[in-house]
């Protein structure tokens, strides 16, 4: 065979196989676990409000981004699910500061029941990134040649129930993310770092702790707090058709136990039962709040707690 017969059915073998890829893309190679079905998660009563703070990343890798990435990540899948009212993290900050939520991702429970006591959270949620990886390798067989990035993600994630600072849930997820090009005799493609990785191995890791977080969470009891009593004995809540309430819901309002602190170590224990003050029922409801008429008892106060009727 000729030098040029040779090389013309070189080159015909090459458009071949790069027509037959689609010419020289990349191929993304994603694990299958990368949303999450929620027709499937089943909760229980009104929707809890919950705050997230942004996740701290303790790796060396990407300071200052990854951790918001997996944070609003999981804030996005939580909003899907429709089981809860996520507080914006502008919220959370104006209360707490980034700072009073620590670099560790460590939170104390009176940290907690303060998010609590002024954001109506049921539940406050933080996490890590405590493994961030990222690997690089080729195989040259001379005509083809394959190039695979892959990046690897664990996140850490806590429940805290704010009534109590105490941890109702904690777990570890871990995300797998890779790439894959070909080149044939050079042809291909010759693309640097995907930094798309990123984001999907930190959902996928996200994914494998959503189910897990909305069955803890469920557990925890909802309650809402009287915001006003009218003149005319009409007693308004701070929770609505956004919570799921519906007319004719009936709730025991309490005052508002003292938060108890462990003498030894401080820790918060949770607040001591309150003074049942009466029932009260849901006669009108707006977006964010509900007014509701007396069914028994009396001296209802603004900042007294909700909690519904068994």
């Amino acid at each position: 065979m000729s030098k040029v017969a040779f090389f013309c059915l070189l080159s015909l073998t090459v458009a071949l196989f790069l027509g037959s890829c689609g010419g020289p893309k990349k191929q993304a190679a994603i694990a299958p676990a990368d949303t999450v079905d929620y027709s499937k998660l089943v909760t229980h009563g009104p929707k809890k409000r919950i705050a997230i703070a942004e996740f701290v990343n303790k790796t060396q890798y990407a300071k200052g981004r990854i951790g918001t990435q997996a944070s609003d990540q999981l804030a996005t899948h939580l909003v899907k699910s429709n089981a809860f009212i996520v507080i914006e993290r502008e919220q959370l900050a104006k209360v707490m500061g980034e700072q009073a939520l620590g670099q560790t991702g460590a939170v104390k429970g009176e940290t907690a029941a303060k998010v609590g006591e002024l954001l109506g959270a049921q539940a406050l949620i933080t996490g890590s990134i405590t493994e961030f990886g990222f690997t690089q390798g080729t195989t040259d067989g001379g005509v083809f040649k394959k190039k695979v990035q892959r990046v690897r993600a664990v996140v850490n994630v806590r429940a805290i129930d704010t009534s109590t600072g105490q941890i109702i849930f904690a777990e570890n997820g871990e995300g797998i993310a890779e790439t894959e090009d070909t080149q044939v005799f050079g042809f291909g493609s010759k693309a640097g770092y995907d930094e798309t990785l990123n984001d999907k191995a930190l959902n996928q890791a996200i994914v494998k702790l959503v189910s897990n977080i909305v069955k803890n969470l469920d557990k925890v009891q909802w309650a809402g707090r009287v915001v006003k009593t009218t003149d005319s004995g009409k007693i308004i809540i701070n929770a609505g058709q956004d919570t799921g309430l519906k007319e004719g819901d009936v709730f025991v309002v309490s005052k508002l136990g003292e938060m108890l602190l462990d003498p030894d170590t401080g820790v918060a224990l949770g607040r001591e039962p309150g003074e049942v003050r009466g029932k009260i029922k849901v006669t009108m409801l707006q977006d964010k709040m509900a007014v509701c008429d007396v069914v028994e008892g009396g001296g209802f106060e603004a900042g007294d707690q909700v909690k519904m009727a068994d």
